[in-house]
């Protein structure tokens, strides 16, 4: 049981550790599923929206985008992402 707990905690601690640096990145970054869905984003994600990150958690990354060609390159980009299963970099034009 404390060989559990101890695991635990060294899991949380590096959890935390990895979002205080990715939180600090100069770029925007986040996490969604298949359907769109923030499941993380960074402080400067965020802040390049307007919002806080417990606002974005949660919600479609539609909802944060303003221009309609952005949405299509992005719903494109999943599409091939998920096709190929290649990750990518993106940057929007």
């Amino acid at each position: 049981v404390i060989e559990c707990e101890q695991a635990q905690a060294q899991l949380i601690a590096q959890r935390d550790y990895f979002k205080q640096i990715i939180d600090v990145s100069p770029n925007p970054i986040f996490i969604k599923n298949k359907e769109g869905i923030l499941s993380f984003v960074n402080e400067d994600f965020a802040r390049k929206n307007g919002y806080s990150t417990a606002e974005m958690i949660g919600k479609p990354i539609e909802n944060f985008i303003a221009r309609p060609e952005e949405s299509a390159y992005i719903r494109a980009e999943d599409e091939r992402i998920l096709s190929t299963r290649k990750s990518s970099i993106n940057t929007l034009r």
